[in-house]
């Protein structure tokens, strides 16, 4: 059985679709239904359930954090120590979501290239990582990309394709470079690294192949949706390429492909 914490985001409902297309027997928890940051609220599921997998897809995300630091301090990795502690003494694998963010100008970083994070969402995604590979030996750790979905539901990228639908006027960087993800590739890949083709234990890159700055990004899904939006070049102050390499999994379809997908 699987355990999810954190199902009702954007990952997680895309995990839990993706198990029901699969016919695979879950347990799906939001927060509503616990807090993760709760240890011995934790415990007693985890110890009731008996689950083989425990798929983590709780989490603080983005600018966010910086407005709730203690907070994201317990969810992206007080509560992930616990986890990774539970896991271990319950025998069960831990799959964790954790992101490309743990880098700082990443260029085609492979997984086993040392992190250097600077941002408090990166650090604390970071420390949550250290903590499951000191913790508990039978783990995956996700390192994902920026997000997108079928639905509108949250997420950055959703969040400003909902500007383009909507015509507003929208700003793009030129000059900081990522990757992208759809999030049921993004969930595929998960399930077969982890439950399906068992993987050997460790990290992950996994992303949609491909990788752009902001301001292209939305010029090519403009194109799709047939928005008039105005989107207008901005510069940051220093140039950021979040470009993460992966050697352990195989390359997905381009996200050019999976945005017509999404959007045509």
């Amino acid at each position: 059985m699987i355990l999810i914490f954190g199902a009702s985001g954007l990952m997680g409902t895309a995990i839990t679709k993706t198990l029901d297309g699969r016919g695979l027997k879950y347990k799906a928890l939001s927060h509503k239904d616990v807090d993760i940051t709760k240890y011995r609220k934790v415990e007693n599921i985890i110890g009731r359930l008996k689950p083989e997998y425990v798929i983590n897809c709780a989490g603080i995300v983005g600018s966010s954090c910086e407005n709730k630091k203690k907070s994201t301090i317990k969810v992206n990795a007080e509560a992930v120590l616990n986890l990774s502690n539970l896991c271990r003494k319950h025998n069960s694998t831990l799959i964790h979501l954790s992101t490309m963010g743990v880098y700082d100008k990443c260029i085609f970083y492979e997984e086993d290239v040392n992190p250097n994070a600077s941002t408090l969402y990166g650090s604390t995604k970071l420390l949550g990582e250290r903590y499951i590979i000191n913790n508990c030996h039978k783990y995956y750790i996700i390192r994902l990309p920026m997000i997108f979905s079928r639905t509108s539901q949250g997420g950055t990228l959703n969040n400003i394709f909902k500007k383009l639908k909507n015509n507003e006027t929208i700003y793009g960087t030129t000059n900081a470079v990522y990757r992208f993800g759809h999030s049921e590739d993004m969930a595929n890949a998960l399930i077969d690294i982890s439950i399906v083709d068992n993987y050997s234990y460790g990290i992950y890159h996994i992303y949609n192949e491909g990788y752009d700055n902001i301001y292209s990004l939305l010029l090519y899904t403009k194109k799709i949706i047939r928005s008039n939006s105005e989107i207008i070049p901005q510069r940051m102050d220093k140039k950021v390429m979040l470009c993460t390499f992966t050697w352990k999994y195989k390359t997905l379809r381009h996200y050019k492909k999976a945005l017509r997908d999404i959007n045509g």
